[in-house]
């Protein structure tokens, strides 16, 4: 199995083979075609739905965490906490999450990433009008395009290193600069509201 999770997550659904899950696992294609009948079947044993599901649920927990936070760039012990959930699940999931956040086209879970953006988007704009605000057209596009911005990031991250501290010290400096700047995107849609 970590033959194939390599393989999916270095070249994506579309990419992998059931030949390359056996070179990379140093065993004949035979061998592979013995547990799987094809590729579909074994990608499902790598990346299963309930894993797709655990991991939306983390999102929304961080999400809906932060936006109970006094500040969004001062995320409180809740929000930490879910932070910590999600970047455990990374940690342990790390060529899971690629798959899913940039390697899915074509399987099963193809279009993740966009469920993703979605889930992030639709939370972050519920609890930024939550008050009453409402955002401009502009401000819709940007909001969308940072997380679609998100996504990639995240698969970056995950991609470029497997020691768990690097990653770690990656997603904190993400997280700070993108909860500055969410702090700031809703600093100004207040601001536009109320004027």
């Amino acid at each position: 199995m970590d033959a194939a999770r390599e393989v999916f997550a270095d070249g994506g659904y579309a990419g992998a083979t059931m030949a390359k899950v056996a070179s990379c696992a140093g065993i004949s294609t035979g061998n592979v075609y013995r547990y799987f009948r094809n590729k579909d079947e074994l990608f499902e044993c790598v990346v299963p739905d309930s894993l797709r599901r655990r991991f939306l649920a983390l999102v929304h927990d961080r999400v809906a965490a932060l936006g109970r936070a006094p500040a969004i760039d001062a995320p409180d012990a809740p929000a930490e906490s879910a932070a910590e959930a999600l970047l455990a699940f990374f940690v342990a999931h790390r060529r899971e999450a690629i798959i899913l956040l940039a390697g899915a086209d074509g399987s099963c879970h193809e279009g993740f990433d966009a469920l993703f953006t979605d889930a992030l988007y639709e939370q972050a704009e519920a609890q930024l009008t939550a008050g009453g605000a409402r955002l401009s057209p502009p401000e819709r596009l940007v909001l969308r395009t940072v997380f679609e911005n998100t996504v990639r990031m995240l698969a970056a991250i995950l991609a470029a290193d497997d020691d768990e501290a690097r990653i770690r010290a990656a997603f904190a400096a993400f997280w700070r600069y993108q909860l500055a700047g969410l702090a700031g995107f809703a600093e100004g849609v207040e601001r536009c509201t109320t004027t």
